[in-house]
């Protein structure tokens, strides 16, 4: 599963790769041809994000998928990870006003009988809809990996100027050509090459994660 994954993502990054390619510095300045650059540079990021966010969706779908079918009781799990399987009934307690009590109950009484793990494999663990680096950060600690969250820090600052690139032109706060006239392709290509590299870096932590079962206490 998580080598469909890959497939993808590798689909995904061939596109970042034809866009880098058609990138070229040293224009002529107020011209077309910088124009259509510059708009080049700009989706770069709209499409390497849709990449980052594939990869950590996709990964974190596999993972649930993979508990689901192996049967896992939810009491042999680390318990952080009693926040997905009972992610319906802590979703109750939000909403349950003058049901608390029952919806309490219900909660506890759904540990105790050590059920099996059973969750949506859409469910994406993060605090909003943008992919950033304490969206990962969170990621990793609620499951619980073993492997360091960046295999190298040069990447860290990376994240937050990818998304905030990616929605600024997906709002329309800016166009594509204001976002990236402010990018030489060098910057672009560290962009790449690091983010490339990280992707698969986090399907293969996930891919140990579950082999080594790691989500077991």
């Amino acid at each position: 599963m998580f080598a469909s994954v890959q497939n993808e993502v590798n689909d995904r990054l061939s596109a970042v790769e034809t866009i880098l390619k058609s990138v070229k510095d040293g224009l002529v300045p107020d011209t077309e041809e910088i124009l259509v650059n510059n708009v080049r540079k700009g989706v770069f990021f709209v499409v390497l994000y849709g990449a980052l966010e594939y990869t950590i969706t996709a990964t974190v779908s596999v993972v649930i998928r993979t508990l689901n079918e192996r049967a896992v009781n939810i009491n042999s799990l680390r318990p952080r990870l009693l926040s997905i399987a009972l992610h319906p009934q802590f979703d109750a307690l939000k909403d349950a006003r003058s049901k608390m009590w029952i919806k309490r109950l219900d909660l506890l009484q759904k540990i105790e009988l050590n059920d099996l793990f059973g969750a949506e494999d859409s469910l994406l663990p993060v605090q909003n809809g943008n992919i950033k680096y304490k969206s990962i950060e969170f990621i990793w600690e609620l499951f619980g990996l073993s492997s360091d969250v960046l295999p190298e820090k040069r990447i860290h600052g990376l994240f937050d100027t990818l998304a905030e690139n990616r929605m600024s032109i997906a709002h329309g706060r800016k166009t594509p050509q204001e976002v990236g006239r402010n990018y030489t392709k060098n910057e672009l290509d560290v962009f790449y090459t690091l983010f490339k590299s990280y992707l698969s870096y986090v399907i293969s932590s996930f891919e140990t994660y579950v082999n080594n079962q790691e989500y077991l206490l």
